[in-house]
């Protein structure tokens, strides 16, 4: 049986490529697709998940969503994924580009659907608070997949902060603490395994699909990692929390207490775990704590190459 799925994103090239693993996967269907504010605007990066089906040719388009902009001043990641988040491709996209609110749309899926549904959430988690704020009464969600937070490794928005935790701390405060069931994939996770140009030669003779659009937007992203990160090879972080859906074999998880920082003055946006062996805290949520690195680069990348 397929599993039902919500994907918030931000796109953003490696929010991009976890679209195309997932367009990829017969494992999952995706209900609904909701942008969200983090690497670009709200609304920009609505243009970036029409631009992605388009060029994925996406046969069953699903609903889609758009989210509001975080108000406080924050900085958005152009110079990662490009002017367009996509590289500077500027790809064309559907000429139509409507979408509902996307706690509305979030909500409604939740409470309406007869399958368990599992969010996979892959930006700031604005939309997924706004969202369980609506929501009375059952719901079928499944799990709340987060790609978020650092615990034991430097953040890459702050000294301590996770860019998507960092970008909205109340709302991942929200989520974490919402007694719902959550998975994160941190840093911690994703920053382990790097993604060579070796790697990617795999892609080398894609003329369509994941493996073309992989061949067009990982140049920049390489290019990024140099310059910003010095890393000769990039993390793919959301393509790592997204596989988790469809290849959880691979990933190890321990139940865990954690909660955000929300007003400190140098560690706002900080993810804490508490990892003492006889904590008084009662874990909240389940925590990726390793993975079978090898197979899940292999994994990613043959999935990713399929046309």
């Amino acid at each position: 049986m397929t599993k039902k799925i919500i994907i918030d994103t931000d796109p953003g090239i490696d929010d991009a490529l976890a679209i195309a693993l997932l367009c990829n996967s017969p494992e999952v269907e995706i209900a609904a697709i909701t942008a969200a504010n983090g690497n670009l605007p709200a609304e920009d990066s609505l243009r970036s998940v029409y631009r992605i089906l388009s060029f994925l040719r996406v046969s069953e388009k699903p609903m889609i969503g758009v989210g509001r902009d975080w108000p406080r001043t924050a900085d958005d990641a152009r110079h990662i994924h490009g002017n367009d988040g996509l590289a500077n491709t500027y790809l064309p996209a559907f000429t139509r580009q409507t979408a509902e609110p996307a706690s509305k749309l979030i909500s409604s899926i939740l409470t309406g659907s007869r399958k368990p549904v599992t969010i996979v959430a892959l930006a700031p988690l604005t939309n997924i608070a706004d969202a369980l704020d609506r929501v009375e009464g059952k719901t079928k969600l499944e799990r709340i997949i987060v790609m978020g937070g650092a615990f034991h490794v430097p953040g890459n928005a702050s000294p301590v902060g996770e860019f998507n935790v960092f970008h909205d701390p109340e709302s991942a405060r929200t989520v974490i603490n919402s007694g719902l069931p959550v998975t994160i994939v941190p840093l911690d996770i994703t920053t382990s395994i790097v993604f060579t140009v070796r790697d990617f030669d795999v892609f080398s003779h894609s003329k369509a699909g994941a493996g073309k659009l992989a061949r067009m937007l990982l140049p920049f992203y390489l290019q990024a990692h140099r310059r910003y990160h010095k890393l000769d090879g990039v993390h793919l972080h959301d393509p790592i929390a997204a596989a988790l859906i469809v290849a959880a074999e691979l990933f190890t998880t321990k139940k865990a207490w954690v909660d955000v920082e929300t007003e400190g003055e140098i560690t706002r946006g900080q993810t804490v775990i508490d990892d003492r062996p006889f904590s008084p805290k009662a874990p909240n949520v389940d925590v990726v704590t390793a993975v079978d690195a090898e197979a899940l680069k292999n994994f990613i990348l043959a999935r990713l190459a399929e046309e």
